[in-house]
């Protein structure tokens, strides 16, 4: 069970919640403006959907750019037979918002991790191309290349954070849904 009371089978939180994420992220571009002459703001995923329209009901600043970068959209793990549940279709209007705003405000940017995402939205949220912007999810390898530390290194450290070295370890960054197979990840490397 998550703490979200679900077994993951439960869309992650609510719009209530998503409000309330948007609003303090609105909030806080509001602080880096008083400090910074120019801001840009990536709102990561669905929660994060509506700090553009919170932002500029509120303030009329010039020097903000904000990129909504959806992982995900309402519409992209349903059966196209299916019609939405009224959760879906919240989700979906408070998607689109931000696709709408981003059609009408010169600082307001849509994000896309990928050609898939790009002709989803477009097909499928009316997305304008000409507000959309390429981002790549991932690592710089070449980053990576020049930071190497020894096996040595990272087994020391990780015998210092008390984790096992004798064992597979797995890395994993995201919501718990089940969608996801987790539970078939963790199965699988026992």
């Amino acid at each position: 069970e998550l703490l979200n009371g679900s077994n993951a089978d439960e869309s992650y939180a609510t719009i209530q919640y998503w409000k309330f994420a948007s609003i303090s992220g609105a909030t806080f571009i509001y602080t880096l403006l008083l400090k910074y002459n120019q801001v840009i703001v990536i709102a990561v995923d669905t929660p994060f959907a509506q700090v553009a329209n919170y932002f500029f009901k509120q303030y009329s600043f010039k020097n903000v750019k904000i990129i909504w970068l959806p992982q995900s959209t309402a519409l992209i793990h349903r059966r196209k037979t299916q019609s939405l549940t009224k959760e879906e279709e919240e989700r979906y209007q408070w998607e689109k918002e931000t696709v709408i705003l981003a059609a009408k405000n010169r600082q307001v940017f849509i994000g896309c991790v990928g050609s898939f995402m790009r002709k989803h939205l477009i097909r499928d949220y009316s997305a304008k191309p000409s507000r959309m912007i390429g981002l790549s999810n991932g690592l710089d390898l070449k980053r990576l290349e020049d930071n190497k530390v020894s096996q040595k290194t990272v087994e020391n450290l990780l015998e210092k954070l008390n984790v096992p070295t004798d064992r597979p370890i797995l890395f994993y960054f995201g919501r718990s849904e089940k969608y996801k197979g987790l539970d078939l990840v963790v199965a699988n490397s026992l």
